[in-house]
């Protein structure tokens, strides 16, 4: 299964996916999540029917990190 999704990683690259699905994001998160497929993860997540789909973008769009003493939050980013 491994080998399976890093050949569909690959073709995803290949295929110019992967470079597309970044294709809004700025250079920062783009250096920030390298080696991440952005594609392939959003159709992992459809196809597994994960309830929050949207934390994939989380790696197009970035996001705050709030630290407290008992949890990690993550945030969308907000503004630009």
């Amino acid at each position: 299964m491994i080998s399976q999704l890093e050949l569909a990683s690959e073709e995803i690259w290949l295929s110019g996916k992967g470079a597309q699905w970044f294709q809004q994001s700025d250079e920062i998160i783009k250096k920030v999540t390298e080696g991440v497929n952005g594609f392939l993860f959003e159709q992992l997540l459809k196809a597994s029917h994960y309830r929050d789909t949207a934390a994939v973008e989380l790696f197009r769009q970035g996001g705050s990190i709030v630290f407290c003493q008992f949890c990690l939050y993550v945030a969308p980013r907000m503004c630009c």
